[in-house]
């Protein structure tokens, strides 16, 4: 990959680490479900009502940096963390590739609203899970498998639209 970050990176080649990442990703899963299923079953409903008001917050934060903003500060953010995220990595950007990714963030097809629709919609299989793990009689293994599940469905999105 880090040899990507020198030369043109097309779309195969971000296919290709995408998909990289899905595996490595699945193997994560993995190797976490018996942890999470023993964690889950101990779970008591006053922290699962904190999760929830944990995600109330995050959804109530990301309504107010992105959907309640015109769509030229919504660009100029995108564009003001993109450039953050890539002078990270490679340093102080040139004016041509600042201009690169002014124009990729103009084209860029980010939808606020689908992106907080997908958020509310995973939010929501864990969070059933979760509660599912912790009704009686759950044992480790059964809540492991919930939650892998929910970690399958969290890589692939049931929105077509937000897949792509």
């Amino acid at each position: 990959m880090e040899s990507m970050a020198v030369a043109d990176f097309t779309a195969q080649q971000a296919c290709e680490v995408a998909a990289e990442g899905q595996v490595r990703l699945a193997a994560l899963a993995d190797h976490a479900t018996p942890l999470a299923g023993a964690i889950a079953v101990t779970l008591r409903p006053q922290q699962l009502q904190h999760m929830e008001a944990k995600y109330r917050q995050r959804n109530e934060k990301f309504r107010r940096d992105w959907i309640a903003r015109s769509a030229a500060e919504r660009h100029a953010r995108r564009y003001d963390q993109m450039l953050d995220r890539l002078e990270t990595l490679y340093g102080r950007l040139e004016a041509p590739q600042r201009n690169v990714l002014r124009q990729a963030v103009e084209r860029s097809m980010y939808d606020p609203e689908r992106v907080l629709s997908e958020f509310r919609r995973r939010q929501q299989d864990t969070l059933a899970a979760l509660r599912q793990a912790t009704g009686p009689g759950a044992t480790p293994e059964q809540a492991g498998r919930l939650l892998h599940a929910t970690m399958q469905r969290v890589q692939q999105s049931a929105d077509p639209a937000y897949r792509q």
